[in-house]
């Protein structure tokens, strides 16, 4: 590396981690503050997080919610002596399982609030598998395009001929890409 490139690696590479720290230390404020909320508060932020424009892309703010709120639900549980254990679904669990079964008898309710998050995760769930499915159907289908324009470029290289005919085609193949 030259040394005229040294300073100017050095002052990105400090910013670059200087940012990498400033991420770092805002989502542990962020899990401070979800530890300090109660059970009814996180179930609104997270439904607000699904409510809201960009939730695909907030996935693991949703995931942090999900746990705080099991997290307190299983201490809030414990503060109360019942035995029941919490458990919490995790990206495996199948979507098919979000009906919650109807309990004759008394009901908890920190089944009733439980039942309510995990109707509303259920539901971000299946909107993130949909989602997911699309992007990934958008990245066949750019891979495909991008494939197309690759065999153009080769046929244009290979073919005998003019650069003066060949230029106008590169460009055009160029301003696809």
């Amino acid at each position: 590396m030259s040394e005229e490139l040294k300073p100017v690696v050095q002052e990105e590479t400090a910013d670059v981690a200087q940012k990498a720290e400033q991420v770092v230390e805002d989502v542990k404020e962020f899990a401070v503050s979800l530890a300090e909320k109660t059970l009814a508060e996180l179930t609104d932020l997270f439904q607000q997080l699904k409510e809201s424009e960009d939730r695909m892309k907030r996935f693991k703010e949703a995931e942090a919610i999900k746990s705080a709120f099991y997290k307190k639900l299983s201490r809030e549980k414990a503060a109360a002596g019942e035995d029941a254990a919490v458990e919490e679904p995790d990206e495996n669990t199948p979507v098919e399982d979000s009906t919650v079964p109807m309990q004759s008898g008394p009901v908890s309710p920190f089944a009733a609030i439980e039942a309510g998050f995990k109707g509303l995760y259920m539901e971000y769930k299946k909107e993130r598998a949909e989602y997911n499915k699309e992007q990934d159907a958008l990245r066949e289908e750019n891979l495909a395009k991008k494939q197309a324009i690759i065999e153009e470029l080769k046929v244009l290289v290979e073919e005998p001929g003019d650069m003066k005919d060949a230029f106008p085609k590169f460009r055009d193949i160029q301003n696809r890409w």
